[in-house]
């Protein structure tokens, strides 16, 4: 995980609804660039997230968990991995290009102008690329472990 998230998360900790906001507007940059509509929907999400905390207390701070090499080479369930360029919570192209060095039979995907809000701002080629993914025919190889066909 990013030192910039921990840090900004932190400030999240502070009962001071700006730093919701920012934290927020930070991590979905690119929801918030799009427009009215895109800032509106992060505003919404900051106002319910202060309405949770009021009822239910803190949320959680939930640590990543981070599969080690052996998990993601034998890991033999189909699976597409979709990442934006703006990720913020780690490196998106450090993880890419582990997944395809250690696990090549994860089908991995690089989505431009987006960050940890890609399934909103690029939400037409993230559905296609599932679609895709989801379309493509899959082979078993000489392990036994099925894979899909590029």
């Amino acid at each position: 995980m990013s030192f910039a998230l921990l840090f900004r998360a932190l400030f999240t900790r502070l009962p001071i609804p700006r730093f919701r906001k920012q934290f927020y507007y930070w991590l979905l940059q690119d929801t918030v660039r799009s427009g009215e509509s895109g800032r509106a929907s992060v505003d919404e999400a900051v106002a319910d997230w202060i309405v949770a905390e009021r009822c239910f207390g803190p949320l959680p701070m939930i640590p990543a968990t981070v599969r080690n090499d052996t998990a993601l080479r034998n890991f033999n369930v189909p699976s597409l991995f979709l990442v934006g360029e703006h990720e913020k919570i780690f490196s998106a192209q450090k993880a890419i290009r582990r997944l395809n060095r250690i696990a090549p039979q994860i089908k991995t995907g690089f989505i431009t102008h987006a960050g940890h809000d890609l399934s909103f701002v690029q939400a037409e080629l993230v559905t296609k690329r599932i679609l895709d993914f989801l379309g493509e025919p899959e082979t078993e190889n000489s392990t036994g472990s099925r894979r899909t066909d590029p």
